[in-house]
C-alpha cells in the first residue's frame, strides 16, 4: 500500500519565494500562527508578506500583504487586479501534489515581485490623520456611556438596526462631520469617538458581537473593534477607523455605504435556531425539510443518514454561535455547477463541542436558495477529527452570503 508523500511546505515556501524576493532584503521568520512569513524594514516600516493555508481545505494557499502602520489594513490575493486563481474560491490556489505545489510558489512569488512590492510601498506611506491609541482606547472603556450620550445630544432615534435608521442617523452624522472638518483633527476626536460608540452600539444590539481590544507588540499601536458580529464578511467591524476614513479622505456616504453593507449582509438566526432545535430534539423530518427536492431524491438512504447525524450531536445544546460565511461554485458528480453558499457554526452541548457547515445552492435566475445541499457536523475534541454529513458526496467551496433555510 503506498502512502501520500508528505510536502514539506515550510522549506519550499523559505527556497522558491525567500530565495526569490532575497533581492528586496525580505527574510523568513518562520511559522507564525498559521501563517509563513517574510519580513524586511523599510524607512521604519515593517513590511509583512504572508502565506497561509484555506482553513477547510489543507490543499489551497493564498497570501496577505501588510504593514505596520496604523490604519492601513491588509492587502489580500484577491484584491490585486490582473491575478488568475485556479479554484472556485476566490483568492487561492489549489494543489495536488509537491510538484504543482512548487510551481504555485513559483506564480505567487511572480506576483509579489510584480505587483506585490509596489503595494507594499504604497502601504508604507503614513497618513497625515489617523485615529490614535487614545481614541480606541476611549471607545473600548466607554463605549456604552458614550453611545448614550451622543444620542441623546444629537436626538437620534433607535429601534432594528435597518436600513431606515442608518439613513436617518447618517443625516444627522454627516452634518457633524463637516463642520468637524473645518476645524483642527485635535477639536474633533472626541465626537468621532462618540459617533463610533453610537453606531458600534447600534451594531452590536441587533447583530451581536462583542467589544473587543488589540495591542500590536512591536509598535503598541492599538485598536478596537466589534468581534463575532453576524453579518457576512463583516464579523469583525473597526467602526472607528471606518468614521475615520470618512472623515479624512473618503466622504461619510462611504462610511454609511460600509455600514448599510453590515446591515444587508446579516445572518438570519431565528432560522439557524430551527436547526439547531431540530439537532438537540432529534426531529428527523425537520433536518429532512431543510433539503431541496432534488437532493432528497438524490442522496440514499437520508432518512438514516439524517439518523446519524442526530445520533452523532451528543448532549443537551448550551450555546451556539455563527463564524464565517462563505460562497462560490461547486460542481456535482455530474459536471453541473451550483452557485453555494456556506455557513460555518460552533456548538457546544454538554458532552463535546462541533464545528456545523451548512452548505445549500441557490438559484441562477434570481439566487434563492434551492434548500439546503449539504449538512456536515465535527466533532472537536477527538484527536481526529470525526465528522459525519448527509446530502451532496462532494464539498463546493465557499467564500461570503449568508444562512436562509427554508
Amino acid at each position: 500500500m503506498s502512502t501520500k508523500k508528505k510536502i514539506q511546505k515550510g522549506k519550499l515556501i523559505e527556497k522558491y519565494i525567500g530565495e526569490g524576493i532575497a533581492s528586496f532584503k525580505f527574510t523568513y521568520q518562520g511559522r507564525r500562527g498559521d501563517s509563513w512569513i517574510f519580513e524586511k524594514e523599510f524607512k521604519g516600516v515593517i513590511q509583512t508578506i504572508s502565506l497561509y493555508e484555506y482553513r477547510f481545505e489543507k490543499n489551497m494557499i493564498s497570501f496577505d500583504l501588510y504593514t505596520d502602520v496604523p490604519g492601513k489594513g491588509i492587502v489580500q490575493a484577491v484584491g490585486i487586479e490582473g491575478i488568475e486563481f485556479n479554484s472556485e474560491m476566490p483568492g487561492f490556489w489549489k494543489y495536488e501534489d509537491e510538484e504543482s505545489f512548487i510551481e504555485l510558489l513559483k506564480v505567487i512569488n511572480n506576483i509579489v515581485i510584480k505587483k506585490g512590492m509596489r503595494i507594499l510601498n504604497q502601504l508604507s506611506k503614513r497618513p497625515e490623520i489617523i485615529e490614535t491609541n487614545e481614541m480606541y482606547q476611549e471607545l473600548y472603556f466607554k463605549h456604552s456611556e458614550l453611545a448614550e450620550k451622543y444620542q441623546n445630544e444629537m436626538g437620534l432615534k433607535v429601534g432594528e438596526f435597518d436600513e431606515n435608521y442608518i439613513e436617518e442617523w447618517f443625516e444627522i452624522i454627516k452634518k457633524r462631520v463637516e463642520i468637524l472638518q473645518k476645524g483642527k483633527f485635535e477639536d474633533a476626536k472626541e465626537e468621532i469617538v462618540e459617533i463610533a460608540a453610537f453606531l458600534g452600539e447600534q451594531i452590536r444590539n441587533t447583530l451581536g458581537g462583542e467589544w473587543g481590544r488589540y495591542i500590536d507588540q512591536k509598535s503598541k499601536f492599538e485598536s478596537c473593534f466589534l468581534e463575532n458580529v453576524r453579518s457576512k464578511g463583516h464579523s469583525n467591524v473597526n467602526i472607528l477607523k471606518n468614521i475615520m476614513g470618512g472623515y479624512s479622505s473618503n466622504g461619510m456616504d462611504w462610511t454609511k455605504k460600509i455600514v448599510l453593507e453590515i446591515y444587508k449582509e446579516r445572518v438570519d438566526v431565528e432560522k439557524i435556531e430551527k436547526l439547531i432545535a431540530a439537532l438537540e430534539n432529534k426531529e428527523g423530518e425537520r433536518v429532512k425539510a431543510l433539503f431541496s427536492e432534488e437532493i432528497i431524491e438524490q442522496v440514499k438512504e437520508i432518512d438514516e443518514q439524517i439518523e446519524k447525524l442526530l445520533e452523532y450531536c451528543e448532549g443537551k445544546i448550551l450555546e451556539w454561535k455563527w463564524n464565517v460565511s462563505g460562497s462560490g461554485i461547486g460542481q456535482s458528480n455530474e459536471g453541473r455547477n451550483y452557485w453555494m453558499v456556506r455557513d460555518y457554526y460552533e456548538i457546544k452541548t454538554e458532552q463535546n463541542m462541533y464545528k456545523l457547515e451548512l452548505i445549500r445552492t441557490l438559484s441562477e435566475k434570481n439566487r434563492k436558495c434551492n434548500g439546503v445541499y449539504r449538512i456536515e457536523i465535527k466533532s472537536v475534541r477527538h484527536k481526529r477529527q470525526k465528522s459525519i454529513c448527509v446530502g451532496a458526496d462532494y464539498t463546493p467551496m465557499p467564500l461570503g452570503l449568508s444562512i436562509d433555510i427554508e
